[in-house]
């Protein structure tokens, strides 16, 4: 048996495990979502041309600073544009669900440049709105209405923390809801990873290489030298700026896992399929994104993935939303 992979499995399966443990409650299984049906796998020449202007240094000729924003007119956030065309998706090098390197192609859309704040989300959450059945899967307001599980009344949660931190603590239907009064959705793992990365291939979103304060994430020290993994939590979404995307997306690593609109398939001409995807389970398993601030940096690229029961709960999940240009309403 190959000791590498060994050594890769035991762990992925560890981190999972942690993952699952930094909020009691849940667990994150890896999963990957299906390529858009002009997906392909991309060639050492297209990647060569397509990827030549990346510098390892971990700095990029791309500018940090968003082309075009907008002020969103219904919940006040910063909306960024991102230009239509070709990215790379993927990471041959990573893990095998993030395989093969392949050319999605998008059109122009917008996505928030900060993740959603606890002080957006309560304003959503207590006005009149949230009970309107419109925002919500069937399923999921027959379970607000008559269960009571997705109604807070009970803040003391987010008790001594800034109105601008990360909303965490958040499952699926909250957050697709909240989009939906928004007018906008939780975006797609395509989206979310452009966003993320730009288009030149990189693996953390100001550059190629670990940077260490770039995110707010478990840092290697701390991990490899036994310190307290829970001495961080999630913070305010305006802060690490120099870890900004190529085009000024904040946070895409670290500080809490943010959903996807999407359940995962393997990549097209992924030859070693991982078991736990959506099909294994045969429900609904929304991916997730960018890591969080209990994982270390393997865990908190640009392209790794993973996904978790919608209904779970955990101090580790929040979102953003995205929204396409044809149903922009500012």
């Amino acid at each position: 048996m190959n000791m590498m992979h060994t050594n890769k499995t035991t762990l992925y399966s560890s981190i999972r495990f942690l993952s699952a443990i930094s909020s009691l409650s849940g667990t994150i299984v890896s999963i990957l979502f299906f390529a858009i049906i002009t997906s392909r796998s991309i060639t050492f020449a297209e990647y060569t041309a397509f990827s030549g202007n990346f510098s390892p240094s971990g700095s990029d000729s791309m500018n940090s600073d968003p082309v075009h924003s907008i002020i969103h007119s219904k919940d006040g956030s910063v909306m960024v544009y991102i230009p239509p065309g070709p990215f790379i998706m993927g990471n041959n090098k990573g893990w095998p669900e993030e395989r093969p390197e392949h050319i999605v192609d998008l059109p122009g859309y917008y996505i928030d440049r900060f993740e959603v704040t606890i002080e957006m989300f309560r304003r959503f959450a207590e006005s009149p709105d949230f009970t309107n059945p419109d925002l919500w899967r069937e399923g999921d307001i027959r379970r607000m209405m008559f269960v009571g599980e997705y109604t807070r009344k009970d803040w003391s949660l987010y008790d001594g923390l800034s109105g601008d931190t990360a909303m965490f603590d958040v499952r699926f239907p909250e957050a697709e809801a909240y989009c939906r009064w928004a007018g906008k959705l939780l975006p797609t793992p395509q989206q979310w990873e452009k966003a993320a990365r730009g288009t030149d291939g990189r693996l953390y979103p100001w550059g190629q290489e670990w940077l260490a304060g770039k995110c707010n994430c478990l840092e290697p020290e701390a991990f490899y030298g036994g310190v307290n993994m829970f001495s961080t939590f999630p913070v305010s979404v305006y802060d690490f700026p120099e870890g900004d995307s190529p085009y000024g997306i904040r946070q895409m690593a670290g500080n809490v896992w943010e959903w996807c609109a999407t359940g995962m398939l393997p990549y097209p001409g992924n030859d070693k399929p991982y078991k736990f995807y959506s099909t294994f389970w045969g429900v609904f398993q929304p991916e997730i994104r960018g890591g969080c601030w209990v994982l270390d940096p393997r865990f908190c690229t640009a392209t790794f993935r993973s996904f978790a029961d919608p209904g779970t709960r955990e101090k580790t999940y929040g979102f953003r939303c995205a929204c396409e240009m044809d149903e922009l309403d500012y």
